[in-house]
């Protein structure tokens, strides 16, 4: 608002800030110009007199004697005496008798006439001075009263955005990125506050891991949080208080003058469990900081259960990425599903025929998910094929087919794919082994046979996930159909060109089927693997020589096809059905005696090695760098896939359950009941643990949020004892 006092002068009309004072021989005019709410933007509305002001108050007193010489309320809608209405603007003129002289003013619009409803803006105790004969000219600027602050993330793109919710509910942010809040004050009217009657806006975190960057003159109505640099779940209450030059206007009735949101901060964009076992050494092991431990994991909780449609069960494990959690179904025809890691809602699924039980890997550079299928009829084996689909939106990139059955997790590295196949018992004896495909078209580049002297029909297979350190593809091998070769019953490496480049025979000379069913695990330059003699073999990455062997259960025989996980220090894994208390002699279907506990109950094509079977119990087993077997963890099934390690804590199927365990002692620290026996192995990453079971449930467990450290809340309302303009609420 505008005074103006001059001899002989006029006011101008429709001044931006909304109003003028004319002075001339002791009359004074006020010209209030009021906007047309339908031609102002929300965001960009006058701070002094706001489109919905329906009355107008005003108080001004002499300075010198303090005696008040004017007070009236005067209404400021279409037909009030003096207002002028046009398409943009009406415009209301006031006249009173004003002498020359110094006075203060207090000034307020209101939403309803007469002085009623909620004050829209205020001025208090403004000094100005009217000087005759002399050209006078006083600017005021009224202050939006704030009737609500509104705190409102600032999204992308859906595919960018990084958080949900509302100020309401609260947020969740689920990257570790910075995050901007439009923070805006509104009048009682919806009005935003903007311009030069504006507050200023601060914010405060009430969890000091949490760092605000405040408004700037540049961008006076942006709050930046940027969330702990720990991938801990955590939450803040992020507080922003609004003040004023005159602080009489957050004294108002019914003034908000503060604002707050709740903002939980899960970092699914962290997460990094690509493939088997987490990384291709097969490690099982998330070297990133989550916030479980042992003294923390008993607070898991579960944030979201899934069911897929058709109860189907998933018995390979889950991958999850940067908020994609990856899974495939057994059943015919299998279908690959990308749920989402904040709700378990589905992003987009994807059939592909067979059934499937490889675990999918994800190339985040590509962005490309790879998976294979079995494809068979009755009880014949069929070649199966390997796909990679696109992890936006699940389309079939390419589909090659293979020599056998697709169990093994592939390893994705230098611009191929290279996939273990199987499948090469009696009768049929496919010959399995190692294939390499071109990871942007799938195009066959060389395949290598377990069983290179007897083709075809020779048998041979790679069942378990294959290991890469860096310049050796190193993997477990199964029997073959003739007498035994030097590249079956044990492990073997390749160059990323084919070319062996060693091999190690687990159970020489026998014509049982002694597989080695597990993936392979590279850590400090040994590669470990599992045969179903019972027996977990270190040898020397680079060469496979001999460094050591522990039988994991004397009762060998049953072993079937973990896989074992290290954090460094110590190596679990978990075991096959042992017979209690004596072996027992077995007869497959085939009339082979078969160390394989799926043909205990002869479950065609073996699709439930999970099962409980009576007379028989398993271990989960912790091993030290020597060796030495320092802890065993009874079960009733046996398992199938790797333990997964966080920090010392180790996630594991335990019968019906999720368990997780202390990987010095064994002991069971927390436990989770689940719908159904799960086969498939769990996951563990920044935003949590993550498993799915045989009934085609799938799960995720997070710790609670953590409040952290604390600051103070928004600083107090200002008070004010000496206001006099305050608005009479509506009924």
């Amino acid at each position: 608002m505008t005074v103006i006092g001059c001899q002989g002068g006029s006011s101008p009309a429709g001044a931006p800030n909304g109003g003028t004072i004319t002075s001339k021989l002791g009359t004074t005019t006020i010209s209030i110009s009021i906007p047309n709410a339908q031609t102002q933007s929300r965001e960009r509305r006058p701070a002094s007199v706001a489109p919905a002001a329906q009355s107008i108050g005003i108080i001004i007193d002499a300075t010198t004697n303090g005696q008040q010489v004017y007070d009236s309320t005067t209404n400021l809608t279409a037909g009030s005496p003096g207002c002028t209405a046009t398409e943009s603007t009406m415009t209301c003129t006031i006249q009173l008798t004003l002498q020359a002289g110094s006075y203060l003013a207090d000034i307020a619009t209101y939403s309803g006439e007469n002085g009623q409803g909620s004050v829209l803006s205020e001025g208090q105790q403004y000094p100005f001075s009217i000087e005759s004969n002399v050209a006078n000219q006083i600017t005021f600027t009224l202050s939006g009263v704030p009737f609500s602050i509104a705190i409102a993330a600032v999204t992308g793109p859906p595919s960018l955005t990084s958080i949900q919710g509302n100020q309401s509910s609260g947020y969740d942010l689920y990257a570790s990125s910075n995050q901007s809040f439009a923070v805006t004050a509104y009048e009682a009217n919806g009005a935003a506050i903007v311009g030069a009657g504006a507050p200023t806006l601060t914010a405060t975190s009430s969890n000091s891991n949490f760092n605000v960057t405040q408004p700037t003159t540049d961008a006076p109505n942006t709050v930046i949080l940027t969330p702990p640099t720990s991938n801990t779940p955590s939450t803040t209450q992020l507080n922003v208080q609004a003040s004023f030059l005159d602080p009489t206007v957050c004294t108002q009735p019914n003034a908000a003058c503060s604002g707050k949101a709740t903002v939980n901060f899960l970092n699914i964009a962290s997460d990094d469990w690509s493939t088997y076992a987490h990384d291709f050494m097969r490690t099982g092991d998330e070297v990133q900081s989550t916030g479980i431990s042992t003294s923390t994991v008993s607070s898991l909780a579960l944030r979201w259960q899934a069911h897929l449609p058709g109860n189907t069960g998933v018995y390979a494990s889950p991958v999850v990425y940067d908020g994609n959690v990856i899974l495939v179904t057994y059943s015919f025809p299998a279908v690959v599903y990308d749920l989402s890691a904040v709700n378990g809602s589905v992003l987009w699924a994807r059939e592909i025929s067979g059934g499937a039980i490889q675990t999918p890997t994800i190339d985040p550079a590509a962005g490309l998910v790879f998976v294979g299928n079995r494809l068979a009829t009755g009880s014949t084996n069929l070649p199966s094929t390997e796909s990679a689909l696109s992890l936006k939106d699940g389309s079939v990139v390419w589909s090659t087919t293979v020599d056998g059955l697709t169990r093994s997790t592939p390893v994705v590295t230098n611009g191929s794919v290279y996939v273990g196949t199987a499948g090469g018992d009696p009768p049929q004896c496919l010959n399995g082994g190692v294939e390499a495909l071109n990871e942007l078209t799938g195009a066959t580049e060389w395949v290598w046979d377990v069983n290179a002297t007897t083709t075809p029909n020779g048998g041979g297979s790679v069942w378990g996930a294959i290991a890469f350190d860096g310049s050796r593809l190193i993997f477990g091998t199964g029997n073959t159909c003739q007498t035994p070769v030097m590249t079956a019953n044990g492990a073997a490496a390749l160059d990323l060109n084919g070319n062996l480049l060693w091999s190690i025979v687990a159970q020489p000379n026998s014509s049982l089927d002694y597989d080695t069913g597990s993936s392979v695990l590279v850590s400090n330059g040994n590669a470990s693997f599992f045969n179903k003699n019972g027996i977990l073999y270190t040898v020397d990455a680079a060469t496979g020589h001999l460094v050591q062997q522990t039988t994991v259960d004397s009762n060998y025989g049953y072993g079937e096809f973990p896989s074992p996980a290290s954090d460094g220090v110590t190596t679990v894994i978990g075991g096959g059905l042992y017979p209690t208390p004596s072996p027992q002699s077995v007869t497959s279907a085939g009339g082979r005696s078969a160390p394989e506990v799926c043909m205990l109950s002869n479950q065609a094509r073996r699709a439930h090695p999970f099962q409980i079977v009576s007379g028989y119990t398993s271990n989960i087993t912790g091993i030290n760098a020597s060796g030495t077997i320092i802890w065993q963890h009874p079960t009733t099934s046996m398992l199938v896939g790797y333990p997964a390690i966080d920090n010392g804590v180790v996630f594991t199927d335990l019968d019906s359950s999720l368990g997780a365990l202390n990987i010095t002692t064994g002991n069971e620290l927390w436990s989770y009941a689940l719908a159904s026996l799960p086969e498939a192995s769990p996951v563990v990453v920044p935003s949590g643990v993550y498993i799915a079971d045989g009934s085609g449930s799938v799960y995720a467990f997070s710790l609670p949020y953590s409040t952290g450290s604390t600051t103070s809340s928004a600083a107090r309302r200002p008070q004010y004892a000496g206001h006099r303009l305050v608005a009479t609420p509506t009924p």
